[in-house]
């Protein structure tokens, strides 16, 4: 960090390009905020999983929107590695956020083929594979400060070590949104093609299966290169504005947009026994409103056939009129 104020006494003009950054990320956090409270106005009882996803949202683009409105002081924040944490953070908990669509998309894939132990396996593997990555980070910032006072070489290690972390997770969230989004997305092709949802189900799960896929990828090699050639392309967030502007909106904000829109819909209102005390499945949250389209349908295709038998039953009697007449 010992470039932050050079970069910001020099180009002062260039960094609007943060205070841009930091709107997005706070229109971002409203936006997510909204969603919450919507979903929450709709089935106020159970904590889903879209609810703790919206909740992650926030989080992340609220600290995201906070670091860049004060990326001028970012320099004077003591002891320094708080400064690391604020500029890391956010990563580690956008991919916790991310990591959590994958585990539900894996879950009601396998849960779609009755496979419910590998779906137990999946949550335990999604908190220790998180559990490992925020240990290991947070190894590397106590590392960190400790080596403060010696050369520069051994902080620039314990540098590098933390953005190996990243590179591994960012890399690992992209082969599962690969993997999962990809298997979700052909099972839902298999369905039939008068299915209530087909199609706006194969939009969102293709949508955000390719848009994620191709962010965290970016985001992954980027980690590398900055790594290797740290002087042509640094990730530090003043040390190089339009860089830095490019990554953030390609690897969060271009993302987190597309989800959000995506997964707008609201779940389904509760029903009866849920209120009486039935906890929602995770399949719940990705149904929105298709159980209520299809009661709808269920509800008119029973009227119609009410109607048609009425029908038959007043043919019937006038028949029977009529042949006592003769």
């Amino acid at each position: 960090m010992s470039n932050t104020q050079d970069a910001t006494s020099s180009s002062p003009s260039m960094l609007v390009a943060y205070d841009y950054l930091a709107v997005l990320y706070a229109v971002l956090a409203i936006v997510a905020f909204v969603q919450l409270i919507r979903i929450q106005s709709r089935n106020p009882i159970v904590w889903t999983t879209q609810k703790s996803f919206v909740v992650l949202n926030f989080f992340v683009m609220s600290i995201r929107a906070t670091v860049f409105g004060i990326r001028g002081k970012l320099d004077e924040i003591e002891p320094k590695v708080f400064a690391s944490v604020l500029l890391d953070l956010p990563g580690l908990i956008f991919f916790t956020t991310y990591s959590l669509l994958i585990l539900f998309w894996a879950e009601i894939y396998e849960q779609a083929r009755s496979i419910s132990p590998q779906t137990r396996n999946l949550r335990f593997k999604f908190f220790v594979l998180n559990a490992i990555v925020y240990v290991a980070q947070a190894a590397c910032w106590i590392g960190e400060e400790n080596s403060s006072t010696k050369t520069r070489s051994v902080q620039n290690g314990w540098i590098l070590a933390a953005a190996a972390i990243r590179l591994c997770a960012f890399l690992a969230a992209s082969i599962g949104f690969a993997t999962y989004g990809g298997l979700l997305f052909f099972m839902l092709r298999k369905f039939p093609n008068d299915a209530v949802g087909k199609s706006r189900k194969l939009f969102e799960v293709g949508i955000v299966t390719a848009s994620c896929t191709a962010c965290f990828t970016f985001r992954a090699v980027c980690i590398l290169v900055a790594a290797i050639v740290p002087q042509k392309f640094p990730l530090d967030v003043v040390a190089d504005v339009e860089l830095n502007a490019i990554y953030y909106i390609v690897s969060e904000v271009a993302p987190s947009a597309m989800v959000l829109f995506a997964l707008r819909k609201l779940p389904p209102k509760q029903r009866k026994n849920q209120r009486e005390g039935r906890a929602t499945t995770d399949l719940d949250d990705m149904s929105d409103e298709d159980e209520e389209e299809e009661e709808e349908e269920e509800e008119a295709e029973a009227e119609a056939e009410a109607e048609v038998e009425e029908e038959n039953q007043n043919d019937e009697e006038e028949a029977l009129l009529q042949g006592g007449n003769h």
